[in-house]
C-alpha cells in the first residue's frame, strides 16, 4: 500500500491519508495541508526562527540523498500524532524495472545514502520522510532541540509506514 492522496479533494481542503492499516488502528494519521494553510505549516513545525533554516534543509538533504533530484513541488503534511514531513511531487522520470510501467511504479526515487551504504528506490512519499528525518536530525544536533520531538514522532509515524524498511535502512 502507498501513501498517496486518492481522494478528490478541492484545492483549500485537506484530505486524510491513513498511514498503513497498522498505523491507522494506532491512530496515527497524515493530513495534507490545505493550500490556505501551507503559509503557516513551516513556521509551526520548525519555529519562527528555524522555519527558512528547516525549509532548506529538507531540499538539501533530498538533493544529497536523491542524485536525480532538481527541485520542483512539495506537498507538506501534519501527522496526528504531532509531527510533520515534506514530500516532492514532481519527481524526474525513471527506468522502469522490467515487467513494471509507469503506472505500477508512480513517482519512484533513488535514494543513496553514502554514510551507511543504504541504495535504494523508494516513493516520493518515502523519499520526503527520509529527507524531513535527516534535515530533523541536523536541525537537532545543530542546537534545536526543541525538535526532537518532532523527529521521535516522524519516526514513529515511519515504523507503521509500507516502506518502513527503505526508511530505517536509510537514516540508520
Amino acid at each position: 500500500m502507498t501513501i498517496a492522496n486518492t481522494a478528490t479533494a478541492a484545492p483549500d481542503s485537506a484530505a486524510a491519508l491513513p498511514a498503513s492499516p497498522a498505523a491507522a488502528a494506532q491512530g496515527v494519521e497524515a493530513r495534507l495541508v490545505a493550500d490556505s494553510a501551507r503559509l503557516g505549516f513551516l513556521p509551526k513545525h520548525f519555529g519562527s526562527r528555524r522555519y527558512l533554516k528547516g525549509e532548506n534543509a529538507v531540499y538539501n538533504w533530498m538533493g544529497a540523498l536523491c542524485p536525480e533530484y532538481r527541485g520542483g513541488y512539495w506537498e507538506f503534511l501534519d501527522l496526528s500524532n504531532g509531527s510533520f514531513y515534506m514530500r516532492p511531487t514532481d519527481c524526474p522520470p525513471r527506468a522502469c524495472p522490467p515487467g513494471a510501467t509507469s503506472a505500477t511504479l508512480p513517482h519512484r526515487m533513488l535514494v543513496r545514502v553514502e554514510g551507511n551504504g543504504f541504495e535504494g528506490d523508494v516513493s516520493a512519499d518515502a523519499a520526503g520522510i527520509i529527507a524531513t528525518l535527516f534535515a530533523l536530525n541536523y536541525l537537532v544536533c545543530g542546537g534545536a532541540e526543541e525538535l526532537t520531538d518532532k523527529y521521535y514522532a516522524l519516526r514513529e509515524f515511519a515504523l507503521r509506514h509500507p516502506e518502513s524498511a527503505s526508511i530505517l535502512g536509510a537514516i540508520d
